[in-house]
């Protein structure tokens, strides 16, 4: 083939190009009431909704976690030291408990990422099955020595996400729930069984869909 004819191929271009997004949430564990996070909240976190609609998009048609930040502000007596448990989950994930604690005025802040081979930190893909989405990627919760006491604290989530290729996904909530444009999702917003979440931890910094509160109901159709 001549150089001519060559000038006529074309470069490959890629669709669907991956970003990076960091999104900030905040909230407070009690003892009782643990978060856990699994692939259909991780694609369901970003959405796009018509003001007084039924139904709302999600915008991540994948994702995968590079790493979660757990934040505990500082305390001062006579409130009692704070301690958050977290967990990696999956079936070939390191079995660790991994312990934050925090005892001074400071505050303190720890990164975790994914224990290597681990499968949290694979890709999530909408359009999966719906045992798929389900899968639990990590969990925390509140290791207060004092019974009933309650934890703040800020959590750091680092995604590799694709948004440019089409999804049959959708996410059914209450009217009142879907703001007008771009919001966000509670990092807990679904359980299993395609249930309503926990909805402890509200995105900062940008619009949360039913505001800071958990919507009467809230589930993810299409995969």
């Amino acid at each position: 083939m001549n150089s001519r004819a060559q000038s006529f191929f074309l470069p490959e271009i890629k669709w669907s190009p991956s970003s990076d997004r960091r999104l900030r949430f905040y909230g407070t564990l009690t003892q009782d009431a643990g978060v856990l996070v699994t692939r259909a909240c991780i694609l369901s976190l970003m959405l796009s909704s018509t003001s007084g609609d039924s139904h709302a998009v999600p915008l991540f048609t994948g994702a995968r976690i590079k790493g979660v930040r757990i934040s505990l502000p500082g305390v001062t007596a006579p409130t009692v030291p704070q301690s958050v448990a977290f967990q990696w989950l999956g079936d070939v994930s390191k079995p660790d408990i991994i312990t934050i604690n925090n005892m001074g005025t400071m505050g303190t802040s720890r990164y975790l990422v994914v224990p290597k081979g681990g499968r949290s930190a694979m890709w999530s893909r909408a359009g999966s099955l719906t045992a798929t989405l389900e899968e639990p990627l990590f969990t925390f919760n509140s290791n207060d020595v004092s019974i009933g006491a309650s934890t703040a604290c800020y959590v750091d989530i680092d995604l590799e996400v694709n948004m440019l290729y089409g999804s049959s996904a959708a996410i059914a909530l209450p009217a009142a729930s879907a703001p007008q444009g771009i919001s966000y999702a509670a990092l807990d917003n679904l359980g299993t069984g395609d249930a309503v979440g926990t909805w402890i931890f509200f995105p900062l910094g940008a619009l949360c869909v039913a505001g800071n509160t958990a919507p009467s109901s809230f589930s993810r159709s299409g995969g």
